[in-house]
């Protein structure tokens, strides 16, 4: 069983973290301009250089993808239907099995997916949490 991180608690309450202003503050001081940096920097622990927003958006969207499992219930049919859509979505935004597998291995070491038997898992709270923040701040 792993133990939850600090990273863990801060992604369940951003809000905590928001100024009157609209900048973010972190536990460690670091003031953000916006919750997009919060959430590269402070959240992500990535350094800020390269391209912070495309990386939300890649995460975003990975996320997404584990969403098509909402619809399905455990029935035949339903998961031809589910499969076809996750491959069609796996296609977009993955250019190698590689790729795939080091997001999804990454999303589940960062407490965004349950494991199951495999990966990709499903998302956790926190996994619907960070989606629903990145759907927000992306808009």
């Amino acid at each position: 069983m792993r133990t939850p991180s600090k990273w863990v608690t801060i992604v369940l309450s951003i809000d905590k973290f928001k100024n009157e202003d609209g900048t973010y503050t972190c536990e460690n001081g670091c003031r953000h301009d916006n919750a997009e940096s919060f959430y590269t920097s402070a959240l992500f622990h990535f350094c800020g250089c390269g391209r912070p927003k495309e990386v939300i958006i890649y995460i975003r969207d990975c996320l997404r993808i584990l969403t098509l499992q909402d619809d399905y219930n455990n029935d035949k049919e339903e998961f031809k239907s589910y499969n076809v859509r996750y491959q069609k979505a796996c296609k977009k935004v993955f250019n190698s099995e590689g790729a795939k597998y080091f997001m999804w291995q990454s999303l589940d070491k960062l407490e965004l997916t349950e494991h199951g038997g495999s990966v990709p898992g499903w998302l956790t709270e926190k996994g619907r949490s960070v989606l629903s923040d990145l759907q927000e701040i992306l808009k």
